[in-house]
């Protein structure tokens, strides 16, 4: 079913805006197929809730993993005095347990900032 350049970037706005495929075909009187089809040429990302929550979950997991995995690093070179090249400043340092913003941290001996 031809659409309508202008009819189509009116259902790629209501799209985007968080209108859902049910209210889209009930507005424009389309079935889910041609509204698929239209947003699939419009270059809207088609993407199912379940397929968003599920990116979600893993967006927060590997978010978790990150912060442990710094956690980690951050310890370890502490701990046991290892050198590294900041990535802030750009220079051989040791991380050292300071007062930053009211809190204890572990941050670059030379910029005093927490590189990772």
């Amino acid at each position: 079913m031809p659409v309508e350049s202008s009819v189509a970037g009116a259902i790629k706005k209501d799209y985007d805006a968080g209108m859902g495929y049910k209210e889209l075909a009930k507005k424009y009187r389309m079935s889910f197929r041609d509204l698929s089809k239209v947003l699939k040429e419009e270059g809207s990302v088609v993407v199912t809730k379940r397929e968003l929550e599920e990116v979600r979950s893993q967006i927060k997991n590997l978010e978790e993993r990150l912060d442990k995995a710094s956690y980690l690093i951050r310890h370890a070179l502490g701990n046991n005095k290892i050198t590294f090249k900041c990535p802030l400043c750009k220079e051989w340092s040791y991380l050292k347990l300071l007062d930053i913003e009211d809190s204890k941290m572990w941050a670059c001996e030379k910029c005093r900032r927490v590189p990772f």
